[in-house]
């Protein structure tokens, strides 16, 4: 993935690089209460394992964004995936704010909407998916707020905190 850079008011979407592989990013992803709501909860990571994740992404038709903050120093501030299945016209889109400083001030939404408008409107696909654990309201108000629906539920599917919490699906459709 190599040439696009969406851009909003606040933010660029930029293909994820090796530079982006920082002791930064490696911490976002130990950081256990930034990762709650995540099964990366369950792992720890290295340098290395983000290098093979980042890997795992070449010659596929997933790609792996950065979230740069040109007025934030350092400007990558999270990551964004987007796994495809091209014969079904399908996209499954996650995201990471790394920064907390910048949590609950709209740039979550900000990204998603930029990276759904481009999936949609350009590169043509026709439904967007994602998931998230009932208990992570942050989430879900991005889904709710850039337009997605329901799309299924997973009852009692996780455990947080020791406690069961389902996973519920949102979906966004291409304007027909």
């Amino acid at each position: 993935m190599t040439g696009n850079i969406l851009t909003s008011q606040r933010l660029r979407l930029v293909p994820f690089t090796e530079r982006h592989l920082t002791q930064r990013y490696v911490d976002w992803l130990n950081d256990r209460r930034l990762m709650r709501y995540s099964e990366q909860r369950h792992r720890h990571h290295s340098m290395e394992s983000c290098l093979a994740y980042y890997q795992s992404f070449d010659k596929t038709p997933h790609q792996f964004w950065a979230i740069e903050c040109p007025s934030c120093d350092p400007c990558h501030v999270g990551n964004m995936s987007v796994h495809r299945d091209l014969n079904n016209g399908l996209a499954d889109v996650s995201i990471l704010l790394g920064e907390k400083s910048l949590h609950g001030q709209g740039y979550g939404l900000e990204a998603w909407s930029l990276i759904c408008d481009h999936l949609l409107n350009t590169v043509g696909v026709r439904k967007i998916t994602a998931g998230t654990m009932a208990c992570n309201l942050s989430m879900l108000r991005i889904m709710e707020r850039s337009g997605m629906v329901q799309d299924g539920e997973r009852m009692a599917h996780y455990l947080v905190d020791g406690k069961p919490t389902s996973i519920l699906y949102r979906a966004l459709f291409a304007p027909s």
